[in-house]
């Protein structure tokens, strides 16, 4: 006996050997489904077409349905609607801790996150070192670009003092060849 719609597999087979914790699991698992979609996992006509339904289909992923439902939250909703027991949380307990877990921001058993996500969980959670190493980089960012800029500077000063001086040095060649031919001309005058 029981709600159609809410009821795991092996109770809608009539198998009450196997109705466990995780027969209470799958059921918590509908009602999460109904709490982030607004609607049972599945529906149908009559009750009979609902536990067909649960014996041999797969409810649609709360995402599909609702498109903002968290991942996470999806993943722990569907891990506790697995159509094997075996599949499904061990324990209500377990259910209850992924879902404390993910109201905590922490990592859940049921979802194995991306990278950016773990990463942008962690600077959540060291806000101060972010902030530090944010501070840390942008002067350092800062004092490379001002120290680029100056010793850029400093090359075109040195660049035109060396052109200078090689103009210089070209002048007073100049100067000594014309002064040797002023005293050649002397010498020979």
């Amino acid at each position: 006996l029981g709600t159609p719609a809410y009821m795991p597999p092996e109770q809608a087979e009539g198998r009450l050997d196997l109705i466990d914790q995780r027969s209470d699991v799958y059921s918590l698992g509908a009602v999460l489904y109904e709490i982030l979609t607004g609607q049972p996992p599945f529906e149908a006509p009559s009750a009979l077409d609902i536990l067909l339904a649960v014996l041999e289909r797969q409810p649609d992923r709360p995402r599909r349905r609702v498109p903002e439902t968290p991942p996470a939250l999806e993943a722990i909703c569907l891990k506790a609607l697995e159509k094997r027991r075996e599949d499904r949380y061990a324990s209500v307990g377990e259910l209850a801790q992924d879902v404390e877990n993910w109201l905590g921001d922490e990592p859940v058993s049921a979802f194995r996150e991306p990278l950016p996500a773990r990463a942008a969980r962690w600077a959540r959670r060291h806000k101060t070192l972010v902030a530090a190493a944010s501070v840390l980089m942008a002067t350092a960012i800062v004092a490379l670009s001002v120290s680029t800029l100056l010793i850029g500077k400093e090359q075109k000063r040195t660049e035109q003092a060396r052109r200078l001086a090689q103009r210089n040095f070209e002048d007073a060649e100049a100067q000594r060849e014309r002064a040797e031919e002023s005293f050649r001309q002397a010498r020979q005058a």
